[in-house]
């Protein structure tokens, strides 16, 4: 899991500094975090610093898929709608340089550093990116365990307008694989990161060779890092077992994984029936096609006094939302951190209170969240809510609230809503009559 999250001179913040961690000499850290702030204060920017790692590891086959989809057109081959958002999409993930062209500074040309520190198997790790004033990757670092202590995995570098790298030969045990590696560094990295390189190489590459040649050790990374799951107004990906549908409101699979539907229409029947006091049913609305089924999320409601089929696509922009949600916290539960920006968004409040008490004692893994809802500050342990508070230079920091002092029967909400932990907005009188006078 994640321990401490590190930027410098990114976006709005000079120095960004969140630490996870819940008791340092155990090597714990904290599995529900929540960040409040005033409007503009910089959560979003937080929580697309996840997005950045996640993204970055799939550059390489994203800008693979952009040009399949690109010869595609070419050859006036039919394309679905949804393939050409996908190449609006895939666009701006198809190379690191993109994935963080809007992530510096304004104004400030030194570095930007970006570092995630992490706990797995009871072992520190810390993974750092560097990048220059015109956002191409200078640096890249990996530390790990390597035998039984922790030391560089790899080193990558420019630097007098040449890539220097460095492999751990305790990891990367095959010396002709080592060179085959500082090839493709010197052909691709820069654009792309070495573990997005790695991912393409070992997509192509016999397993048991890899295997065979790299160390597991490296190989628990990658992982931890590839279940990073995401949320937010426009992105949405999470990572779970093989026994749930992916695409759940509608899709069409073979017959031979009906039981994913089964599994899936379970928990959302389960959820949704606890949740809403007029939903009595959930179910999927199938057909079979030859060797498919061609499937459709439905609730079932009750309307004056009758139980209607709903499909998924008429439902509120709330329930779509809680659909989320619950995949969301399905992922958190089997071990896997997923960050989302504004959890509360169209939510009413004592809903997504229910839902977030409900989960908390099954958490495995990390949620890390953003919202303006303090009606959930009552219900949570002051030490997973942080508050990112502006000085009066403009300068940002994110605190957590256990380095306040309070007292146990404190009201965090009413002292945090009287600015006692900062993270407030204090907005003058807007005089309407005065603004629109000629």
């Amino acid at each position: 899991m994640f321990s401490v999250i590190e930027a410098k001179n990114y976006k709005s913040f000079a120095h960004l500094y969140l630490d996870l961690n819940k008791n340092k000499k155990a090597k714990t850290v904290k599995n529900m975090i929540s960040i409040y702030g005033e409007n503009g204060s910089g959560k979003s920017s937080v929580i697309y610093l996840f997005e950045i790692l996640a993204h970055s590891l799939h550059t390489i086959q994203t800008f693979n898929n952009l040009v399949e989809l690109r010869d595609k057109l070419a050859r006036n081959v039919d394309v679905e709608k949804k393939d050409i958002n996908k190449i609006v999409y895939e666009v701006s993930k198809s190379s690191i340089t993109r994935i963080v062209e809007d992530c510096r500074m304004i104004d400030n040309d030194d570095p930007m550093q970006l570092i995630f520190h992490f706990i797995l198997n009871g072992k520190n790790g810390s993974y750092t990116l560097e990048f220059n004033k015109e956002n191409q990757l200078t640096f890249e670092k990996l530390d790990y365990v390597i035998n039984r202590n922790v030391g560089t995995i790899y080193e990558i570098c420019y630097t007098n307008h040449e890539i220097h790298s460095a492999f751990s030969k305790s990891i990367f045990t095959n010396n002709g694989l080592i060179q085959d590696f500082q090839q493709l560094v010197d052909k691709n990295w820069g654009q792309h990161t070495f573990l997005a390189i790695l991912n393409d190489f070992m997509a192509n590459i016999n397993e048991q060779f890899i295997k065979k040649h790299i160390s597991s050790h490296l190989f628990e990374v990658i992982d931890f890092f590839e279940g990073i799951g995401y949320a937010d107004n426009d992105l949405f990906g999470v990572r779970l077992p093989n026994k749930f549908l992916i695409d759940f409101s509608s899709g069409i699979i073979s017959k031979d994984k009906q039981e994913l539907l089964e599994n899936t229409e379970r928990v959302f029947e389960e959820f949704f029936t606890q949740i809403y006091s007029d939903i009595k049913q959930v179910k999927y609305d199938v057909r079979e096609d030859g060797n498919q089924l061609i499937y459709q999320l439905c609730f079932y409601k009750l309307i004056e006094g009758q139980l209607r089929k709903i499909p998924y696509s008429l439902e509120s922009h709330g329930t779509k939302k809680l659909t989320d949600i619950l995949y969301i916290l399905l992922s958190v539960t089997y071990g896997f951190v997923v960050v989302v920006d504004e959890i509360d968004e169209g939510i009413h409040d004592l809903m997504i209170q229910s839902v977030l008490e409900s989960v908390t004692d099954s958490l495995k893994g990390q949620l890390i969240f953003t919202t303006h809802n303090t009606f959930l500050m009552r219900s949570f342990d002051k030490n997973s809510m942080y508050v990112i508070d502006i000085d009066a230079n403009g300068s940002k920091s994110i605190t957590s609230l256990d380095h306040f002092p309070t007292q146990r029967n404190h009201n965090i909400q009413s002292q945090y809503l009287k600015g006692y932990f900062g993270g407030m907005p204090y907005p003058g009188t807007i005089d309407f009559d005065e603004m629109l006078e000629d």
